[in-house]
């Protein structure tokens, strides 16, 4: 019993990433399902972003700085989630997306600073990067959905899923999450593709900070295996 309690504060504990992780991967995987849920999916999606957003925070509590840096966004972007909800508003639909992707951005960077200069495992690296990753990917796909409430058919899709009421029908969240991800990793399918100067844009820079991010952490092990190895 002792070996696996032990067990159990390595994962949830020591590796600080782990939850963040779990819950990056339940919304991701989870979106199509609450695409189309009603009221009750929606409110489940909302949940989901609230625990990306508290295990985040919770990521960088070794640094106390960033801690409460992200202590004082979350405050600011969890109350504005919230109330998008209750009141369903134009304009605070727009605030939720645009307040929700600012704080993955920030929250990624943190982590990634973080796993570059504090003393990490392997494992809780990888983690940690793959948290960064995944959270850029989230808000891009937040992005995109802001842009679609501001522009005019701003996607073209092959084969779109539509969430609201007629008149006024956006693009599925999970289909946006896709192509956030195909974007950031250049496959390009095709199958959806931005057509309005705002969409574009958002498009190529996140391509670019796809590979740059690639090209980065790819950078950061070659420095940091040769160490590793001669210490061992």
């Amino acid at each position: 019993m002792t070996a696996f309690r032990e067990q159990l504060r390595q994962v949830f504990v020591v590796n600080k990433f782990f939850l963040l992780l779990a819950a990056l991967v339940v919304t991701l995987v989870c979106a199509p399902v609450l695409d189309d849920g009603g009221l009750v999916g929606r409110m489940m999606h909302l949940t989901c972003l609230t625990l990306v957003i508290l295990a985040a925070v919770a990521a960088n509590r070794a640094r106390k700085g960033m801690f409460w840096a992200g202590v004082f966004i979350a405050a600011v972007a969890l109350p504005v989630l919230w109330s998008d909800a209750a009141f369903q508003s134009e304009p605070l639909t727009i605030g939720r997306l645009i307040v929700s992707a600012l704080f993955f951005v920030a929250m990624a960077s943190m982590i990634l600073v973080a796993v570059f200069r504090d003393d990490h495992t392997p494992v809780q690296a990888i983690f940690g990067a793959i948290c960064s990753y995944l959270l850029i990917g989230l808000a891009w796909a937040m992005i995109y959905a802001a842009i679609e409430h501001v522009d005019d058919n701003p996607f073209a899709v092959a084969h779109r899923r539509t969430v609201g009421t007629e008149g006024s029908e956006f693009t599925a969240f999970s289909q946006l999450i896709y192509f956030s991800f195909v974007t950031m990793s250049t496959l390009g399918y095709g199958d959806i593709s931005p057509r309005s100067p705002f969409a574009e844009s958002a498009t190529w820079m996140q391509s670019v900070t796809g590979q740059f991010y690639l090209a980065v952490l790819v950078a950061r092990l070659i420095a940091v295996l040769p160490v590793a190895r001669r210490e061992a």
